[in-house]
């Protein structure tokens, strides 16, 4: 295994309460924005660059939230929850 110090990269470690609350932070929008999208479009309509730029964040911000990329299916399992419990 690799050590998330030597390689920060391949580790999915947030290191302070500032970095954990900004990343619930993104992860709630993308769950809020995805939702809006794919109750509008459709899944298979919407597309990685729709949610990023409905989101303001960057390609590289979301794949290091959804690491690996299967693990994107994530962002709309994650949206239609989201969607469902705020009724």
């Amino acid at each position: 295994m690799s050590d998330p110090v030597a390689n920060p990269r391949t580790a999915n470690v947030i290191r302070s309460p500032k970095a954990a609350n900004r990343r619930a932070e993104v992860r709630d929008r993308l769950q809020d924005r995805g939702a809006r999208l794919f109750a509008e479009h459709g899944r298979s309509n919407v597309s990685v660059e729709d949610l990023i730029n409905a989101v303001g964040i960057s390609r590289a911000t979301l794949l290091r939230l959804y690491q690996p990329r299967h693990d994107f299916g994530t962002v709309y399992r994650e949206s239609i929850l989201a969607l469902l419990l705020k009724d």
